[in-house]
């Protein structure tokens, strides 16, 4: 019982985290209570450029491979929370969006020049999904706002604050 208060309360406490760990996790579970193939929520060249597909960009974001690829992004999504009680919520939340859709908007650059420039016939049907990028960015951001007078350590899964 005092478990789960816990857990609403930091819920509350964190409502744009909240939110989108929660709009993954329902995803994910749409999906694979459906039977839903990940070929139609990822991203790709072809889906984007060729098909005009542009939707892709968020659902390509929010959409997870399986149970562990999910659970790896919402534990360290979660890990980085400091960051919406430093900015507040609406500034984290619209820095989630634009990580969402700039890391998108590169990896599609990348996939058109390896389509246009490089000739690689094989880089317009390669997709991607989850919500990997997104943590990136946090975590470059993170590594850049740090406030002064602490060490920042980074690692892949998870965040710790060393102060002076």
């Amino acid at each position: 019982m005092v478990a789960s208060n816990v857990a609403a309360l930091e819920a509350f406490r964190f409502p744009t985290t909240s939110l989108f760990a929660s709009v993954c996790v329902g995803v994910w579970l749409h999906m694979y209570n459906s039977r839903i193939d990940l070929s139609r929520v990822s991203i790709s060249y072809d889906v984007v450029f060729n098909r005009k597909e542009y939707w892709r960009i968020v659902s390509a974001s929010i959409s997870h491979v399986n149970i562990i690829h999910l659970a790896m992004n919402m534990l360290t999504f979660w890990n980085y929370r400091f960051l919406e009680a430093r900015l507040t919520s609406l500034p984290y939340f619209l820095l989630i969006c634009v990580a969402m859709l700039s890391s998108m908007g590169v990896f599609l650059m990348i996939k058109a020049w390896r389509v246009r420039f490089v000739q690689n016939n094989h880089a317009e049907n390669e997709s991607a999904v989850g919500f990997s990028a997104v943590l990136f960015a946090l975590m470059a951001f993170s590594s850049f706002s740090a406030p002064a007078g602490s060490k920042t350590v980074r690692l892949m899964f998870s965040c710790f604050r060393l102060n002076k």
